[in-house]
């Protein structure tokens, strides 16, 4: 059995991964690889450990499964999750803005969510707009309440990629814009993210799913 790491290559520079990258299932062997997340479904890698982001879980799920999220390994989020909770986390103002391709919109949302609920708790309201159909950009906007603290979350569906973030809080007030940060060495891209962090942050599925799942279904993804 081997260790497969499911990853957008696009946000991993693999030149600077210690691991291969193969393009099959039929090339894992007993060691650990990298594979592009398109390339096969979980139930092909059965008989390997996965790592795997959320976006790709599926409903009916087999086999020794590790999940990230992938807000969560990016090297800037971390950076500002240790400074909201430096900043206490309890009390404050959030706002996080993503663009990007509608591309299975409702799961990178899902895991997004995912990732503010294990920084916030439970939100205790959520309001959930939408553009309308045919108006574009399209975009779908989250009023969350979360114990002491307000979030406004914005997803904007174009061909390009971008992440902003501002908290303010008892302490600190940060303003981030992706666009503004250089690219870092060795050849990391603002919205790339290293390997060893997916396997340091991944957690077993079974810690995963049903929340993953509570979000799909209020954003409207699969699993309703």
């Amino acid at each position: 059995m081997g260790n497969v790491i499911l990853v957008d290559l696009n946000r991993v520079n693999v030149e600077t991964s210690d691991f291969k990258l193969v393009d099959s299932v039929d090339r894992v062997g007993a060691e650990t690889v990298l594979m592009d997340l398109n390339s096969c479904t979980l139930s092909e890698l059965v008989d390997h450990r996965v790592y795997a982001p959320a976006s790709k879980l599926e409903l009916e799920l087999v086999g020794d499964i590790y999940v990230y999220h992938e807000l969560a390994v990016l090297p800037f989020f971390q950076e500002i999750r240790g400074q909201i909770e430096e900043d206490g986390g309890s009390k404050g103002v959030f706002r996080f803005r993503r663009v990007f391709e509608n591309v299975e919109a409702s799961a990178v949302i899902s895991s997004d969510l995912c990732v503010l609920e294990s920084i916030f708790d439970i939100p205790e309201n959520m309001v959930i707009k939408r553009s309308r159909e045919g108006v574009e950009p399209s975009h779908i906007i989250l009023m969350i309440h979360y114990k002491g603290v307000i979030a406004h979350v914005e997803y904007t569906y174009l061909r390009k990629e971008l992440v902003e973030i501002e908290w303010s809080g008892v302490g600190k007030l940060i303003e981030f814009h992706s666009d503004d940060l250089t690219p870092m060495k060795p050849k990391l891209m603002p919205l790339q993210y290293r390997v060893d962090s997916i396997i340091k942050n991944a957690k077993e599925i079974d810690s995963v799913i049903d929340t993953f799942m509570k979000y799909q279904r209020l954003i409207g993804g699969e699993g309703k």
